[in-house]
This record gives structure tokens, C-alpha cells and sequence, in this order.
């Protein structure tokens, strides 16, 4: 008897929340978006705010004919920081070296304390570090085979920062970071 008592109290509340002068309520009432269209415009919103380019961050050198290194482009969007890590420990040929998305991005704005992950062309690698306005600087992990994390310094580079594309939306951003992941299925040589 209980169990009736409170399942018809139960219906008898969600009924009464759905009405609207003993109708059902459309989703706009009054002129007011209602919550789920509300959100919905939020996310289009989000999606179609612009992505502004950061900088790029390389340790990068070559000899020319072959390069080693890394480097981290960041761009920001609605306050969170995205991006993409190439390169390699290894010695490359110059070209496209292996790259991937940023993903899991933590950061401090008021520290700097930044960490990520990246998939790359066989490899994962893991970033715990401090990002400043000239560089990123940190522990790279090569997972799962690194005992020893590599600590790395990238220095942003200004010439590369100036060439960044910003993009008009994160939908535009991640096409063209489609792009070049696709594009960059690189060979890999040892040094």
C-alpha cells in the first residue's frame, strides 16, 4: 500500500511539472528557449568560437638531411588549450615527422602547470610541465617503454608562431589537424 501511495504521488508530480494549464508545454513558452535548446545553443556556440594560435614550441634540429626533436603547436579555443605534438627522439628524414592530437589537456592559468597526452604513429607519449609565454619545458614520457622520462625544453619559436593558422571554428581546426594526421604516417629510422 505504501509503494502505490508513493508511485502515485511520484506521477502525480512529474504530470504536474509537465502541464501547462492542463496542457502538455511546448519547448518555448512565453517566448523562452527552453533548458535543452539553451544547451544546444551553447555547444553551436562553443563550436563556432574562433581558434587562436598560442605558439609553437620546438627542440627541433637537423643536420639537413635528417632531424630530431620535437615540437608542440598550441592554439586556444573558449579558454581550453588544443593542439598537436610531432616529432621524434629518433633521427627522421626531414619532412613530416609523426604527429598527434593533444588530448586530456590540464592547465593552470595562473601556474602554468600544463600536462597532456598524444598518440603518435606507434607510440604514446605522456607531458607533465610548466608552459610560460617563451617556453614549455617538462617531463615527456614514452609510454609504456620509457623507464627513464626525457626532460625537455621547448623554446617558442617566433618566426613559426607568426605562421600559425587560426581557425574560425573548432570544427575547422579539427578538419585540417584531420588533415595532417592523415598526411603523416612517417618511416622512422634510429639515430
Amino acid at each position: 500500500m505504501f509503494v502505490r501511495i508513493w508511485l502515485i504521488f511520484g506521477l502525480t508530480v512529474f504530470f504536474s511539472s509537465c502541464s501547462n494549464n492542463g496542457h502538455l508545454s511546448n519547448a518555448k513558452t512565453s517566448g523562452n528557449v527552453s533548458s535543452n535548446q539553451a544547451h544546444n545553443s551553447k555547444n553551436r556556440d562553443r563550436l563556432s568560437s574562433p581558434v587562436k594560435a598560442i605558439g609553437i614550441f620546438s627542440n627541433r634540429e637537423s643536420n639537413g638531411e635528417h632531424e630530431w626533436g620535437y615540437e608542440v603547436d598550441i592554439w586556444e579555443h573558449n579558454g581550453d588549450l588544443i593542439g598537436m605534438l610531432s616529432g621524434s627522439d629518433s633521427t627522421q628524414l626531414v619532412g613530416d615527422p609523426p604527429t598527434g592530437i593533444l588530448k586530456n589537456v590540464m592547465y593552470n592559468h595562473s601556474t602554468g602547470s600544463i600536462s597532456f597526452r598524444a598518440t603518435l604513429p606507434g607510440v604514446e607519449y605522456k607531458f607533465k610541465g610548466t608552459l610560460s609565454q617563451k617556453k614549455l619545458s617538462g617531463i615527456l614520457f614514452d609510454m609504456p617503454y620509457d623507464d627513464v622520462p626525457e626532460k625537455i625544453v621547448l623554446l617558442k619559436s617566433q618566426k613559426l608562431t607568426a605562421e600559425m593558422n587560426e581557425y574560425p571554428s573548432l570544427k575547422a581546426w579539427q578538419e585540417r589537424m584531420d588533415e595532417l594526421i592523415e598526411f603523416r604516417g612517417v618511416k622512422r629510422t634510429s639515430k
